[in-house]
């Protein structure tokens, strides 16, 4: 129950900040991965790519992981694990079902780092272990330039780790109503794609109370999922206030890059995230997986 509660928190409050003042439209989609290695920023040679990506594609086939480097210019004032989390969703890292994908993100202007695993490859790779391979290991690489080695490293100590025993969890000896998981599989991710396109909609709106309707739902949808009146009424309060705020700052911000002219859209290339290319041309994609909510984020 505990876990699903965790994943049912997590996925409505990310309903609510996913996007932020950079992210005003869901028309346009991140570009089609080119590979497992995706070099946005152009920090990598072609050589060290093409090394990258043969050892990723062989580790693929020997375990059926899917691990991918995607290197970006900058965020564009947008939240590293928001970006990240939006990145392994729209590509689908990993294999459905089984969600075992991991997404190695870095924005090289704003000298931020992620590294985002499925939720199938958790138990293996704890937020702390994440943790520790961008404080020990990459950070240390790429404040000294040193890019392709960061990551080599970075991969080759991710790979160790998830071939170690998963951490188990604590027993629970509630046994969780088939109901709950039902609403939690099923409607929870409805739940967050109507946000998306509501989000969408409210950017280009004067009006701000619609961001609180929109918040205080999500809150109560959590209240009914952890089965607490106490709770349900936090979290309309706190996700209605939430919403609000974020509708103002959606719809200001969209109008303000209108009158500007400037690009609308999160996923806008040719400057900003994406000012370089990515990786090799003749990738099928990846397999479907979804993030799992985990991870960690540092810079160097």
């Amino acid at each position: 129950m505990c876990k699903l509660l965790k994943s049912a928190v997590i996925t409505a409050i990310f309903s609510l900040t996913l996007f932020s003042s950079t992210a005003l439209s869901f028309a346009n989609h991140l570009p089609a991965p080119n590979g497992h290695v995706n070099d946005f920023a152009g920090v990598l040679t072609s050589e060290q790519k093409t090394t990258l990506e043969r050892d990723l594609a062989n580790y693929k086939s020997q375990t059926g992981n899917e691990i991918a480097v995607v290197l970006v210019s900058n965020l564009d004032g947008g939240d590293i694990d928001d970006f990240t989390v939006r990145a392994f969703e729209e590509w689908k890292i990993g294999n459905a079902g089984k969600d075992n994908g991991l997404l190695l993100l870095a924005a090289i202007e704003d000298r931020k780092i992620r590294i985002e695993p499925g939720y199938g490859l958790e138990p293996y790779l704890t937020d702390s272990e994440a943790g520790s391979i961008i404080r020990d290991i990459i950070a240390p690489e790429f404040k000294k330039g040193d890019y392709f080695t960061g990551i080599v490293r970075a991969t080759e100590s991710i790979k160790i780790q998830l071939s170690t025993d998963p951490v188990k969890e604590a027993p629970n000896d509630k046994k969780t109503p088939p109901w709950v998981k039902i609403l939690v599989e099923i409607g929870l991710p409805l739940l967050f794609v109507a946000a998306l396109y509501l989000f969408a909609y409210m950017s280009r709106t004067k009006s701000i109370w619609l961001g609180g309707i929109v918040g205080g739902g999500i809150g109560a949808v959590v209240g009914i999922i952890a089965a607490s009146v106490i709770i349900a009424l936090i979290a309309l309060v706190i996700l209605g206030i939430l919403g609000t705020v974020l509708d103002y700052i959606l719809s200001t911000v969209y109008q303000k890059r209108k009158t500007e002219g400037k690009p609308t859209d999160w996923w806008h290339s040719g400057g900003g995230f994406f000012a370089g290319g990515g990786g090799g041309g003749g990738f099928g994609g990846f397999g479907g997986g979804s993030s799992g909510g985990g991870g960690s984020s540092g810079d160097w």
